[in-house]
């Protein structure tokens, strides 16, 4: 036997879960295999530990929060915009809708600039440099 048993089945082995076909085929594993003795053993001891603690009384905020049915859209809008947060989302709202009057508002950049444009700007720039060397090339006609 050189596989080691899952976890799973060594949780379920120590909660009593398995069928008589898989708690035998897991016992005679535990015999052979010393590793898989430690874990069902820790298994064992957690499942005691565990059911040592005796029945706990859950808050009744969570047994509400936990049973009480799904939200549905609205109740989700309506839970986000109550209170002060209602402030916050129409200020939101309101900054996205003047963004975007603001980008259909104005006047359309050019693609690309004239090449002409390019050139005196270049030439401006590079002619008092010393380093020479420099070419540049304008294409015309597109």
């Amino acid at each position: 036997m050189n596989e080691h048993l899952s976890g799973e089945m060594l949780s379920a082995l120590a909660d009593g879960e398995c069928d008589p076909t898989e708690r035998r085929y897991a016992h005679e594993h535990l015999q052979g295999c010393p590793d898989c003795s430690r874990m069902a053993e820790q298994f064992a001891a957690v499942r005691g530990l565990v059911g040592a603690l005796g029945p706990q009384v859950a808050p009744e905020s969570l047994v509400v929060t936990v049973l009480a049915p799904p939200r549905t859209l609205r109740g989700t809008v309506a839970y986000a915009l109550r209170g002060p947060r209602r402030y916050v989302a129409g200020g939101l709202t309101a900054a996205a809708v003047a963004i975007s009057v603001a980008g259909l508002a104005a006047p359309p950049q050019d693609s690309e600039p004239p090449v002409e444009v390019f050139v005196t700007r270049h030439v401006g720039v590079n002619a008092g440099s010393a380093s020479g060397g420099e070419v540049l090339f304008a294409v015309s006609g597109r």
